[in-house]
Protein backbone atom coordinates (compact mmCIF):
# COMPACT_ATOMS: atom_id res chain seq x y z
CA UNK A 1 0.00 0.00 0.00
CA UNK A 2 1.46 3.55 -1.04
CA UNK A 3 0.90 5.55 1.76
CA UNK A 4 1.53 9.34 1.59
CA UNK A 5 3.96 10.65 4.94
CA UNK A 6 5.01 13.87 6.01
CA UNK A 7 8.45 14.07 7.70
CA UNK A 8 9.45 17.37 8.90
CA UNK A 9 13.18 18.49 9.19
CA UNK A 10 13.44 15.05 6.98
CA UNK A 11 16.55 16.26 4.97
CA UNK A 12 19.29 15.61 7.81
CA UNK A 13 19.96 12.92 10.92
CA UNK A 14 16.92 11.19 12.31
CA UNK A 15 14.61 12.71 9.99
CA UNK A 16 16.39 11.67 6.90
CA UNK A 17 16.48 8.11 8.12
CA UNK A 18 12.97 7.94 8.75
CA UNK A 19 12.64 9.28 5.21
CA UNK A 20 14.99 6.80 3.66
CA UNK A 21 12.77 3.93 5.63
CA UNK A 22 9.43 5.08 4.39
CA UNK A 23 10.44 6.07 0.84
CA UNK A 24 12.33 2.70 0.32
CA UNK A 25 8.78 0.68 1.32
CA UNK A 26 6.99 2.68 -1.98
CA UNK A 27 5.28 5.31 0.38
CA UNK A 28 5.22 9.05 -1.34
CA UNK A 29 7.58 11.18 1.72
CA UNK A 30 7.37 14.98 1.83
CA UNK A 31 9.82 16.51 3.41
CA UNK A 32 9.99 19.81 5.01
CA UNK A 33 12.74 21.88 5.87
CA UNK A 34 14.41 24.95 5.99
CA UNK A 35 18.21 23.82 4.49
CA UNK A 36 17.61 24.13 1.19
CA UNK A 37 20.88 23.03 -0.19
CA UNK A 38 20.30 19.25 1.95
CA UNK A 39 16.67 18.93 0.97
CA UNK A 40 17.15 19.62 -2.88
CA UNK A 41 20.15 17.12 -2.43
CA UNK A 42 18.01 14.37 -0.79
CA UNK A 43 15.30 14.69 -2.89
CA UNK A 44 17.28 14.53 -5.89
CA UNK A 45 18.94 11.43 -4.70
CA UNK A 46 16.03 9.16 -3.59
CA UNK A 47 14.11 10.10 -6.27
CA UNK A 48 17.23 8.61 -8.20
CA UNK A 49 16.82 5.20 -6.65
CA UNK A 50 13.34 5.89 -8.04
CA UNK A 51 11.22 6.85 -5.14
CA UNK A 52 8.99 9.07 -4.44
CA UNK A 53 10.49 11.94 -2.10
CA UNK A 54 9.35 15.62 -2.42
CA UNK A 55 11.19 18.19 -0.90
CA UNK A 56 9.83 21.25 0.32
CA UNK A 57 12.22 24.34 1.74
CA UNK A 58 10.74 26.55 4.62
CA UNK A 59 11.23 27.19 8.07
CA UNK A 60 8.19 25.62 9.69
CA UNK A 61 8.43 28.22 12.63
CA UNK A 62 6.85 30.27 10.49
CA UNK A 63 2.74 29.66 9.78
CA UNK A 64 2.50 30.66 6.07
CA UNK A 65 4.70 28.48 5.57
CA UNK A 66 3.05 25.33 6.67
CA UNK A 67 -0.25 27.05 5.08
CA UNK A 68 1.19 26.78 2.17
CA UNK A 69 3.24 23.24 2.85
CA UNK A 70 -0.19 21.94 3.23
CA UNK A 71 -2.03 23.13 -0.08
CA UNK A 72 0.96 21.54 -2.04
CA UNK A 73 0.55 18.24 -0.08
CA UNK A 74 -3.40 18.43 -0.18
CA UNK A 75 -3.18 19.50 -4.02
CA UNK A 76 -1.66 16.51 -5.27
CA UNK A 77 -2.77 14.25 -2.73
CA UNK A 78 -6.52 15.53 -2.30
CA UNK A 79 -7.28 11.82 -0.94
CA UNK A 80 -5.29 12.71 1.85
CA UNK A 81 -2.01 11.76 4.20
CA UNK A 82 -1.44 8.67 6.58
CA UNK A 83 1.06 10.04 8.96
CA UNK A 84 2.58 13.17 9.59
CA UNK A 85 5.96 13.02 11.71
CA UNK A 86 6.84 15.99 13.59
CA UNK A 87 10.53 15.85 13.92
CA UNK A 88 12.44 19.05 13.68
CA UNK A 89 13.91 20.22 16.48
CA UNK A 90 16.44 22.38 17.21
CA UNK A 91 18.33 24.01 20.68
CA UNK A 92 19.65 27.40 20.62
CA UNK A 93 22.96 26.79 23.43
CA UNK A 94 21.59 25.44 26.60
CA UNK A 95 17.43 25.96 27.82
CA UNK A 96 19.05 28.51 30.56
CA UNK A 97 22.86 29.53 29.26
CA UNK A 98 23.17 30.36 25.53
CA UNK A 99 19.54 30.63 25.00
CA UNK A 100 17.93 34.43 24.80
CA UNK A 101 14.53 35.00 24.93
CA UNK A 102 13.50 35.23 21.45
CA UNK A 103 15.48 32.08 20.89
CA UNK A 104 13.14 30.11 23.26
CA UNK A 105 10.35 31.84 21.81
CA UNK A 106 11.54 30.78 17.91
CA UNK A 107 12.20 27.02 19.79
CA UNK A 108 8.63 26.71 20.79
CA UNK A 109 7.22 27.62 17.44
CA UNK A 110 9.24 24.88 15.95
CA UNK A 111 8.73 21.96 18.72
CA UNK A 112 4.85 22.67 20.10
CA UNK A 113 3.20 25.08 17.75
CA UNK A 114 4.37 23.73 13.92
CA UNK A 115 2.94 20.39 14.80
CA UNK A 116 -0.57 22.06 16.26
CA UNK A 117 -0.54 23.69 13.54
CA UNK A 118 0.05 20.76 11.25
CA UNK A 119 -2.86 18.47 13.30
CA UNK A 120 -5.01 21.54 12.39
CA UNK A 121 -4.34 22.17 8.90
CA UNK A 122 -4.34 18.25 8.24
CA UNK A 123 -7.19 17.34 10.62
CA UNK A 124 -9.78 16.80 8.21
CA UNK A 125 -7.48 14.60 5.66
CA UNK A 126 -6.32 11.82 7.15
CA UNK A 127 -6.73 8.39 5.52
CA UNK A 128 -8.06 5.47 7.74
CA UNK A 129 -7.12 6.33 10.95
CA UNK A 130 -4.25 8.56 10.57
CA UNK A 131 -0.97 8.73 13.12
CA UNK A 132 0.49 11.59 14.43
CA UNK A 133 4.23 11.00 15.37
CA UNK A 134 6.32 13.71 17.60
CA UNK A 135 10.03 12.78 18.53
CA UNK A 136 12.58 14.90 19.38
CA UNK A 137 15.76 13.85 20.76
CA UNK A 138 19.37 15.95 21.46
CA UNK A 139 21.80 12.59 20.19
CA UNK A 140 22.58 14.61 17.24
CA UNK A 141 23.83 17.82 19.67
CA UNK A 142 25.07 15.54 22.69
CA UNK A 143 27.29 12.32 24.19
CA UNK A 144 26.06 10.51 27.44
CA UNK A 145 28.81 9.20 29.13
CA UNK A 146 28.50 4.97 28.73
CA UNK A 147 26.09 5.34 25.88
CA UNK A 148 27.97 4.09 23.49
CA UNK A 149 30.56 1.18 23.22
CA UNK A 150 33.82 1.84 21.21
CA UNK A 151 35.96 -1.17 20.28
CA UNK A 152 38.57 -2.03 22.80
CA UNK A 153 42.29 -2.76 21.25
Amino acid sequence: MNRTIIVTGGANGIGRCITEHFASEGDTVYILDKEAKQTVLVANEMQHKGWNVIGYIGDIADKQTLIDFAGKVLSEHPEGVHCIINNACLMLGGVLDGCEYEDFLYIQRVGVAAPFMLAKLFKDHFIGLGSIVNISSTRAFQSQPKSSRRKQK
